[in-house]
C-alpha cells in the first residue's frame, strides 16, 4: 500500500527528508520491478494533506488512487502501523530488504532493475555496482 500526500511527506522525524524520500520512492519502484499489487490510497485530499504524490501516480498509471473520506488509519502513524503489524506477525523491514526479498537471487530476472534502484537510492551500494561492472569488464577483456 502506498499512502503518501504533499502535505505529510516529510512528517516521519525518523530519517532526513532526504533518505525518507529515497526510501519510498525505492520501495515504490521495486514493488513496481516484480509486479507486486499496489494499493494507493490518500484522505482527503482536498484538504491541507493535499493530493498523491505526482510521482507515484507517474509511476503506476493505470492504477486507481482510492481517497479516503477523511478516515486517517491507512498505516500513515508509523508506531501504530508496527505495533499492528508487528501483532500480526509481520517483521518491519527497511525497503531495500523488502526488495531484496523480492528478488532472491541475483541470477533471476529483475535483478538489473533492482541494482538500478539499489544504486540510485542506496549511496553506498553505487561502489557495489561499480566493482561489479568492474569484474564484468574484466571477465571480458580475459
Amino acid at each position: 500500500m502506498i499512502d503518501h500526500q504533499v502535505g505529510t511527506n516529510f512528517v516521519n522525524g525518523a530519517q532526513t527528508d532526504l533518505e525518507f524520500r529515497n526510501a519510498v520512492r525505492a520501495l515504490a519502484k521495486s514493488a513496481k520491478n516484480y509486479n507486486i499489487p499496489t494499493l494507493i490510497t490518500d484522505s482527503v485530499p482536498q484538504g491541507p494533506n493535499g493530493h498523491t504524490m505526482n510521482w507515484i501516480t507517474e509511476l503506476f498509471p493505470d492504477h486507481k488512487v482510492y481517497h479516503r473520506d477523511g478516515v486517517i488509519d491507512a498505516f500513515g502513524y508509523k508506531p501504530f502501523a508496527d505495533a499492528r503489524m508487528q501483532q500480526m506477525g509481520v517483521v518491519v523491514s527497511p525497503w531495500y530488504g523488502i526488495a531484496a526479498d523480492w528478488q532472491k537471487n541475483w541470477t533471476l530476472p529483475g535483478a538489473d532493475g533492482l541494482g538500478a534502484i539499489f544504486t540510485e537510492h542506496l549511496v553506498h551500494y553505487e561502489y557495489v555496482g561499480q566493482a561489479q561492472r568492474d569484474n564484468l569488464a574484466a571477465a571480458k577483456a580475459a
